[in-house]
């Protein structure tokens, strides 16, 4: 079984960079200290630098293995259960490309509609035994029995009856219309309710839309933002490894493709999140068939 996620060891924002590039860059630095191209002050920014990338890798390591306990949780598995999780997939939905498309599926599937449609229905049944109360009613009863003074009961002697009785309240107090009344009231409450679940529906439906949209977008961006770090890191270190450009720019440069892709991540899981939002909006919260791509 695999698992859709991903695990950047980039840092959060405001980190130092990769430990292993601030550790090679240290290398070279200390290299041209000894040979006296370097400054003993870059030495020590990058030996901060290693230090404070040491520390996020620490804590990026550890808030992976909390993340995998916690999933293990949620799936009701032992924490100590080795997940191995796979890197980059989607959640397997197929989600329809529009809210109109969508809100008959959830008006036909939210079990809250279905409930609300059931006490409809039950209310209208309350509503037709409360008004039968007016009408008159007809009671068949049949009987067969034996009966001898002298008790010499025989096959050929048995009595039976047959009886039809009409039974029509005239006059009950008023009770009959107060439990007309009654169930009216209940049948009122019940389509007042119907309405509002539809509502809320539509309402939890458009909202989840409206943010799969914001998602996609921001993924989009997000994406782009990638391919234009990547190329602003490699023309930072082409400089760099030309002498025209400092060790503090180059780490700069590689932090800021970090951040890009750590947003570009957390853009595709945010779309995702939206995505499997969505399907809950129209009371679907898998669907296993063809998946169709974004």
């Amino acid at each position: 079984m695999s698992f859709s996620t991903a695990w950047p060891l980039a840092t959060t924002s405001g980190s130092p960079g990769s430990p292993w590039t601030v550790a090679a860059q240290l290398r070279i630095v200390e290299v041209r200290y000894r040979a006296g191209g370097a400054l003993k002050s870059d030495v020590l920014s990058l030996q901060v630098r290693l230090a404070l990338a040491r520390e996020e890798l620490i804590r990026a390591r550890n808030g992976h293995s909390l993340a995998l306990a916690s999933l293990c949780n949620l799936m009701g598995l032992d924490p100590d259960a080795e997940l191995h999780p796979a890197e980059g997939g989607g959640v397997t939905l197929t989600v329809p490309p529009s809210y109109e498309a969508a809100l008959p599926l959830a008006m036909a599937h939210r079990p809250e509609l279905e409930k609300a449609r059931l006490s409809v229905i039950r209310s209208r049944m309350g509503m037709d035994a409360a008004r039968g109360a007016y009408l008159p009613t007809l009671d068949a009863q049949a009987r067969v029995y034996a009966d001898d003074e002298d008790l010499g009961f025989e096959g050929d002697r048995k009595n039976w009856t047959a009886d039809v009785i009409l039974n029509w309240d005239l006059f009950t107090g008023r009770s009959t219309v107060a439990a007309v009344r009654k169930a009216s009231s209940v049948l009122d409450e019940m389509l007042a309710a119907d309405r509002k679940a539809a509502l809320s529906v539509k309402l939890d439906l458009k909202t989840s839309y409206l943010r799969l949209a914001e998602a996609r977008a921001r993924l989009e961006v997000a994406r782009a933002s990638v391919a234009r770090a990547e190329e602003s890191l490699r023309l930072v270190k082409a400089q760099y490894e030309g002498g025209s450009a400092t060790v503090a720019r180059y780490l700069d440069a590689e932090l800021d493709r970090n951040r890009t892709e750590i947003r570009s991540t957390a853009a595709f899981y945010d779309r995702e999140k939206a995505r499997a939002a969505v399907g809950r909006a129209f009371g679907r919260w898998a669907d296993f068939g063809e998946e169709k791509g974004e």
